[in-house]
């Protein structure tokens, strides 16, 4: 996205004045759902989402029980800073496994884990976005929900393909992403909405116009 874009009203060609976001994304809900994940000893993170080591026993006093491979998967945003290259290796690694269930858990861990390193993560999300499988592709739309308010730029090309994907689920998951995504970043907003309604498809139009007239409202068009 060019340094320089200002965040117009496709409409009017008024800028857009963007006042300050009163409502700033949520740390918390780019981590996965509570689970054994928060319990794994830091030192067995790495080995366990990697499949160096089959499971290990979590200490009775943190609650007991067994953490296999996706829960070590799951728990790689809790990796010390030194461990975060090794930890980076494991999510692509999972992130392009042939087990889906290791894809999918791998796809959970994406948007907190980027946050740490987001090198080429992106474009495994964008390949399983393309995949057979649905409950992989779902949680890919989801992965990508989550982080496209975070990482406008990196995500951006996916989101503009997502937006156009014939696929009703596919189409509808990317215009919540966009509004989510507007609503924290103005001029990405109107970067894909400014494409958006030069289309000649009615419904990517119609859509468009709808998220435009909440930026326009609550951002509010100047000069």
């Amino acid at each position: 996205m060019a340094r320089d874009y200002i965040a117009r009203d496709p409409k009017t060609g008024r800028p857009i004045h963007q006042k300050r976001v009163s409502k700033q994304v949520d740390i918390r809900s780019m981590l996965p759902d509570s689970g054994t994940w928060q319990r794994i000893p830091l030192q067995e993170i790495i080995p366990l989402a990697s499949g160096n080591i089959t499971m290990v026993e979590i200490p009775r006093y943190q609650g007991g029980g067994l953490a296999r491979r996706i829960d070590g998967i799951l728990a790689l945003n809790r990796v010390l800073p030194s461990q975060i290259n090794s930890a980076h290796e494991a999510l692509c690694n999972a992130l392009d496994d042939d087990d889906a269930d290791i894809r999918i858990a791998a796809l959970q861990s994406l948007p907190s884990f980027a946050i740490k390193k987001h090198e080429n993560l992106f474009l495994y999300l964008s390949d399983r976005l393309q995949e057979n499988d649905n409950e992989v592709r779902r949680e890919a739309r989801l992965a990508l929900r989550k982080s496209a308010p975070v990482f406008p730029s990196g995500c951006e090309e996916i989101l503009r393909r997502e937006l156009r994907d014939s696929r009703k689920q596919h189409r509808d998951d990317a215009f919540v992403t966009l509004k989510e995504t507007a609503a924290n970043w103005v001029e990405t907003g109107c970067l894909h909405l400014d494409e958006l309604i030069r289309e000649e498809d009615v419904d990517l139009r119609r859509r468009a116009a709808k998220i435009l007239r909440t930026i326009t409202v609550k951002g509010g068009a100047t000069g």
